[in-house]
């Protein structure tokens, strides 16, 4: 009986263990968006330095800090901590220019990576870098675009009766299409003559005085959260060879 209860013990307590790694080491994707953010062994400065990330590097980061650190993974699979301010926020986007070059850098003479076309759906660092804004398209490359080929996604809904979409920015221009109130949309936030630029539910993108939408959903966020006070303490980092 006693080796019974034993053996329930043990195999209860790898369960425990497992059930809290999976949910402590979940991973999430987001970008650093400090200059020279300091990539560790462990979570800690007392950790040697392994190598400083720049602006724009896109990582897999876990969902709990340990110490104020998060452990990452970069997309050239280095692994180590950093500390919770480096992170920067991402939001959905696509390309509004006919096609873009991507760059391994914030100016027109930095290497092209690839080419992304006009629609294309990426991920977006919320803060330009000299003009360009760094971005990744789903897969496992990124780099540098000029952050005026980005449409970002922020959430709006039509708050008045109904609201016609124009082609440009003043009510001279032609009507592409009328949005009833209650109608979710996206807009970059670009005002202009006190018009918002939107795209409508059907994909179309158009102009609507900025006093007929509310920006009241907050943009899809793609960063580590913070560690609830109740959440188990975790007495030492586990080796950062173990993802």
């Amino acid at each position: 009986m006693r080796h019974s209860r034993l053996w329930f013990c043990l195999l209860f307590g790898v369960f425990v263990s497992l059930e809290f790694s999976a949910v402590a080491w979940a991973a999430r994707e987001t970008v650093i968006e400090h200059p020279n953010a300091e990539l560790r062994q462990g979570p800690g400065k007392k950790f040697p330095l392994l190598a400083k990330l720049p602006a724009g590097t896109w990582v897999s980061a876990s969902n709990y800090p340990i110490d104020g650190y998060y452990k990452i993974r970069t997309l050239m699979g280095q692994i180590g901590w950093v500390p919770a301010d480096v992170f920067g926020t991402v939001y959905r986007a696509s390309v509004e220019t006919d096609s873009v070059l991507v760059r391994n850098g914030t100016n027109t003479k930095a290497k092209v990576l690839f080419t992304l076309e006009k629609g294309a759906a990426i991920s977006a660092m919320g803060s330009p870098v000299n003009g360009w804004v760094a971005i990744r398209n789903g897969t496992e490359q990124a780099g540098w675009i000029p952050a005026t080929a980005v449409f970002v996604d922020f959430s709006a809904v039509v708050i008045a009766g109904s609201v016609e979409v124009r082609q440009g920015p003043t009510a001279a221009t032609p009507a592409i299409a009328t949005l009833a109130r209650g109608t979710w949309v996206t807009s970059s936030k670009g005002l202009k003559n006190g018009f918002y630029r939107i795209r409508t539910p059907d994909g179309r993108l158009g102009w609507v005085p900025s006093k007929a939408i509310d920006f009241r959903q907050a943009p899809e966020v793609n960063e580590p959260v913070q560690a609830a006070e109740d959440s188990p303490p975790v007495e030492d980092a586990p080796p950062t060879e173990d993802w």
